[in-house]
């Protein structure tokens, strides 16, 4: 039984006019993982399924729920938002992720405080566990600042920009690179950002096999105030026609384009 609803066709699949089909990121072959906000029921959140290989972002404490609502987004579009004390674990995501050496973190986002919080993590600590990726924001001035961790020390890398209002971002995470390369690029609505080194690895690995975390750290900490619209996961860390497609998909549907 094929993992995705519907089959995992390529981008110029036919509908039934005879035209290309449209685009979704379940249409893309690269795509892993992708939570999207408006297959979850509005009110608290205690299990989001992801639309691509059914990996559940969960939360059994209701005090840790986030919320999900038709105008989280610009008061106007479907979003999970995080009141600053959530966590969603998505526990099932290493059974896809773990031994991959080339990651890219497609999301909307936008953000309702000024202080440094973690957006998501791979593993409970990225920071102390080999194979972990993270995301934080308002890092030292408003900076988004990524990290990956190789088998050894680790690479954090990052870029002023604010999240006041909602934006597409994303970020590589190559475990095969060394250095500064271990964090290709920063996007935001396409465009890479001029990104600085804060430190680097030299040692390459892989993804480990560890839980996905959404809106903070395991324990619920360093907590993110703030919403996802879609939040999608592909096996490439290429800066290419099928990323620029599925930006401007997750953008079109939170009101933006460009």
């Amino acid at each position: 039984m094929s993992r995705r609803g519907g089959g995992r066709g390529s981008s110029l699949r036919r509908g039934s006019s005879g035209g290309a089909a449209a685009y979704s990121p379940s249409s893309d072959p690269l795509s892993l993982l992708w939570w999207d906000p408006r297959s979850v029921s509005p009110g608290a959140v205690a299990s989001w399924v992801d639309r691509i290989a059914s990996v559940d972002a969960s939360q059994g404490t209701g005090a840790n729920q986030p919320t999900a609502s038709a105008t989280a987004i610009s008061s106007a579009f479907p979003g999970v938002t995080s009141d600053g004390g959530d966590l969603l674990v998505a526990a099932g995501a290493g059974a896809i992720l773990s031994g991959r050496t080339n990651l890219t973190v497609v999301a909307a986002m936008v953000d309702a405080t000024t202080g440094t919080q973690l957006a998501w993590e791979y593993t409970a600590s990225a920071t102390a566990n080999a194979g972990g990726f993270y995301l934080s924001v308002n890092e030292a001035a408003g900076n988004l600042r990524a990290l990956v961790r190789p088998d050894v020390g680790f690479t954090s890398r990052q870029q002023i920009e604010t999240l006041a209002a909602v934006k597409v971002v994303s970020v590589a995470y190559d475990f095969a690179a060394s250095g500064a390369n271990n964090v290709p690029f920063i996007r935001v609505n396409g465009v890479p950002l001029a990104i600085s080194t804060v430190s680097a690895a030299g040692t390459p690995g892989s993804a480990a096999n560890a839980s996905l975390h959404l809106f903070a750290r395991s324990g619920v900490a360093v907590p993110w105030a703030g919403a996802f619209g879609d939040f999608v996961v592909r096996n490439s860390v290429s800066q290419d026609a099928a990323l620029d497609s599925l930006e401007r998909y997750i953008g079109a549907r939170v009101g933006l384009s460009w």
